[in-house]
């Protein structure tokens, strides 16, 4: 990290971050583009309850979110995804493709699936409630 010890404001105000906002006030409710020492606006914007970026995120290591959370386009996942609960009728998940190992839990009765390939369902006697046979 760079210093501005014993340079001169007009050789370095360029590098300073500044909030985009005319009068002397910090940060409010309202979301503040944040600006370089020139003016020139980045894609970050903040506020003392929010933050927004236009444009693209990339987070390197974890990302954590508390509260809920939406995606107005779509969403891609390279890697695993973890879901402890499921709310809605599910009619909106359409065209997955899975390539591994699905587990699903609580499955109600009174709903169809179609399965493209082997179902296996574990255990089998609580399924059938003792009366099935295995194939």
């Amino acid at each position: 990290m760079t210093t501005l010890t014993g340079k001169l404001i007009s050789n370095s105000y360029k590098q300073l971050v500044k909030i985009g906002v005319s009068t002397n006030t910090g940060f409010t409710t309202t979301l503040t583009t944040i600006e370089d020492g020139d003016g020139s606006a980045s894609s970050l914007q903040l506020a003392t309850n929010a933050a927004k970026i236009d444009g693209t995120l990339f987070v390197g290591q974890t990302f954590g979110v508390s509260g809920d959370a939406s995606v107005a386009g779509d969403l891609a996942i390279s890697n695993k995804v973890c879901a402890s609960a499921f709310h809605g009728d599910g009619s909106n998940l359409t065209g997955l493709v899975f390539t591994g190992d699905v587990s699903v839990v609580d499955v109600p009765t009174n709903v169809a699936a179609l399965v493209g390939s082997v179902i296996v369902i574990l255990p089998l006697k609580e399924l059938c409630g003792g009366a099935c046979k295995a194939a």
